[in-house]
C-alpha cells in the first residue's frame, strides 16, 4: 500500500473544489497490451492508440471519500478521421460486455485503503474530446456505491480536461 502520493492537485469546477491525491500513474504506448474483452481488443488491434495515460487517485465528493481510476486513450492518425476512431471507441467501451483498458488497480496498484479491484457497482464515465477518450471508474471508499451514482459521474465530468 502506498504511503506517499505521487502528486496532489486542486481542481475548481464552478462552486465545487476537488483536492485530488494521485497514488499511482503511468503512461503506456501499447493500449492493446493493456486491454481486455474481445471487442475492445479487436478494435485496438485495428486502431492502435498513440498513448495510454492512467492514474489511481482519491478525492472527496459531498464529504465522502472517493477512489477513482482514470485512463486516457489517445488515438493517432489523420484528421478528421481520428475523431471518428475515438468516438467509436468511446461508444464501444460504454457497451456492456465489450471490455476496456486495464485500470491501475487491475494491474496491481493500490490505494492507501480500499479495494483491490473496482467494486461493483460503481460510477462509470467515458468522455471524449477530439482524439482522446477518458474512462473513469469511481466509487465511495466508506460504503457501497449506487450504480452510476450521480455525484460521482458529476465529479468525473467536473475534473475532465482540467486534470
Amino acid at each position: 500500500m502506498p504511503t506517499t502520493p505521487v502528486r496532489t492537485a486542486t481542481v475548481h469546477a464552478g462552486k465545487t473544489t476537488y483536492v485530488i491525491t494521485v497514488w499511482a500513474s503511468d503512461t503506456q504506448d501499447n493500449c492493446f497490451a493493456h486491454s481486455y474483452g474481445d471487442a475492445v481488443r479487436a478494435y485496438l488491434h485495428a486502431h492502435p492508440c498513440g498513448s495510454l495515460t492512467r492514474l489511481l487517485a482519491t478525492t472527496t465528493v459531498g464529504g465522502r471519500p472517493v477512489g477513482f481510476a482514470q485512463s486516457a486513450v489517445a488515438f493517432a492518425g489523420p484528421y478528421p478521421q481520428i475523431y471518428t476512431v475515438a468516438g467509436r471507441f468511446r461508444a464501444l467501451v460504454t457497451e456492456d460486455g465489450t471490455g476496456s483498458v486495464d485500470d491501475l488497480l487491475r494491474e496491481g496498484n493500490r490505494l492507501p485503503s480500499g479495494p483491490a479491484q473496482i467494486p461493483q457497482p460503481d460510477a462509470f464515465s467515458a468522455l471524449s474530446e477530439d482524439s482522446v477518450v477518458t474512462i473513469v471508474d469511481a466509487w465511495y471508499l466508506d460504503g457501497p456505491t449506487p450504480e452510476n451514482a450521480a455525484p460521482l459521474e458529476k465529479m468525473a465530468r467536473d475534473i475532465y480536461l482540467q486534470f
